[in-house]
């Protein structure tokens, strides 16, 4: 047993690096800071609020909804319809119409002509006849004399 031991350690011994003594630093003792008692502040046990237990409210595992798995829809891949690039036309740069900014005609201002108020006519409201109720015909009159022929 001893031998297999040997086997089996000795594939890690090899790589086991010495220790280098030499690169302890000493440890400097002057740099440590007496600990100052007076500082410490006693604990204040009046302060502690006692946990109010009859606040916590129990968990309601009735209302947990189980997931339902038979609602998901697996994705039908066979639906998507691969891009097809050769259907997208170039665009013809070419048939693009430069503005021609000369066919523009300025404003002309002078055509136009003020607005004459002086022919306006004021709306004679004298003019405007009341609707005569009495001439409109009953639906069982009838609007005009019947024909005298075939009696």
């Amino acid at each position: 047993m001893a031998k297999w031991l040997n086997c089996y350690f000795a594939k890690f011994i090899s790589t086991i690096q010495p220790f280098n003594h030499s690169t302890i630093q000493p440890f400097n003792h002057s740099t440590i800071q007496p600990f100052n008692h007076s500082t410490i502040q006693p604990f204040n046990h009046s302060t502690i609020q006692p946990f109010n237990h009859s606040t916590i409210q129990p968990f309601n595992h009735s209302t947990i909804q189980p997931f339902n798995h038979s609602t998901i829809q697996p994705f039908n891949h066979s639906t998507i319809q691969p891009f097809n690039h050769s259907t997208i036309q170039p665009f013809n740069h070419s048939t693009i119409q430069p503005f021609n900014h000369s066919t523009i005609q300025p404003f002309n201002h002078s055509t136009i002509q003020p607005f004459n108020h002086s022919t306006i006519q004021p709306f004679n409201h004298s003019t405007i006849q009341p609707f005569n109720h009495s001439t409109i015909l009953s639906q069982n009159k009838r609007p005009f004399p019947q024909s005298r022929k075939g009696r």
